[in-house]
């Protein structure tokens, strides 16, 4: 809570989440000092107790303020009382990369020693081929110090999407079996009803009909539910992109090119399937057209 401010009641009192570092650690991750000064030699365990703030934090508790210079006071396990806020750091994305950055402090590990830490070392190689001189060096200092969950950062951001890259992957595959199950469906309906039709082209190739004019008469009838019904699809599929939009992440659930794919894809096949029985039937006898009930 801010000093200087009647007590907040447990209920709303300001929460936000609380982060150990050291003064390397916003080089390291390249996380940029907006306004203020980061973490220095001088925040030591004596000196007066500092803070740092995300913009989130900024915007959530001093909107339209400053917070520099500003005094908080902060409760975390047994480490309580004032600090003062001397910079604000850009937001990071900790929880996962769909969600929005959440408020967030950062206390200097010299004022807020802590038996779990995690390492972070900034490499311009490969970053899992400096980890067996990274951990000899830790033991170096502390052999009974235990090294474990060593992970390039392509590695933790892989991670942290696993779950719904598996879940956009099952949707890709039944989308993907879907839409061949609806070319194989048009494709046998649009020919079926084609082939019903011999014993009309037949009486309109005995009355003069030109085998051109009769695939284009055939296509023309045909292609219109095609069209139709395509159209109506992708007004359907619009009307369900809100149930992927929470999967995706910086992607638009409603891609142009995604949509005129499909359209395009199952208009094609429609066309395909119209043209091939109908050109074939212009190369029956009409005598023998004519006959077929």
């Amino acid at each position: 809570m801010r000093t200087g401010r009647p007590p907040a009641s447990p209920q709303e009192r300001p929460v936000a989440d609380y982060t150990i570092a050291s003064p390397g650690f916003f080089n390291a991750l390249g996380i940029p000092v907006v306004r203020g000064r980061p973490f220095g030699d001088q925040d030591r365990a004596d000196s007066p107790g500092v803070v740092l703030i995300n913009e989130a934090m900024a915007k959530r508790f001093w909107p339209g303020e400053d917070p520099l210079g500003q005094t908080i006071s902060v409760s975390v396990g047994q480490y309580k009382g004032p600090r003062q806020i001397i910079g604000v750091v850009r937001d990071v994305r900790r929880a996962a990369l769909s969600e929005e950055p959440r408020p967030e402090m950062y206390v200097p590990y010299a004022q807020h020693p802590d038996g779990y830490m995690f390492m972070i070392a900034r490499v311009r190689s490969n970053p899992l081929g400096l980890a067996p001189l990274i951990r000899r060096e830790v033991l170096t200092l502390d052999r009974d110090q235990p090294i474990t969950q060593i992970r390039s950062m392509e590695q933790v951001v892989s991670d942290s999407g696993a779950q719904r890259r598996f879940y956009l992957l099952l949707l890709c595959l039944f989308a993907g079996l879907a839409l061949l199950l609806a070319v194989v469906g048009v494709y046998g309906v649009v020919a079926y009803s084609v082939t019903q039709r011999v014993h009309e082209i037949g009486i309109r190739m005995a009355l003069g009909a030109r085998p051109l004019q009769i695939v284009r008469h055939v296509v023309g009838q045909g292609m219109i539910p095609t069209v139709v019904g395509a159209v109506i699809g992708v007004l359907a599929a619009l009307a369900l992109t809100r149930i992927m939009s929470s999967l995706l992440y910086q992607v638009s659930a409603t891609d142009p090119a995604v949509f005129l794919f499909a359209a395009a894809a199952l208009t094609a096949v429609a066309l395909l399937a119209i043209c091939i029985p109908a050109y074939r039937a212009t190369k029956i006898d009409p005598v023998t057209a004519l006959r077929q009930e």
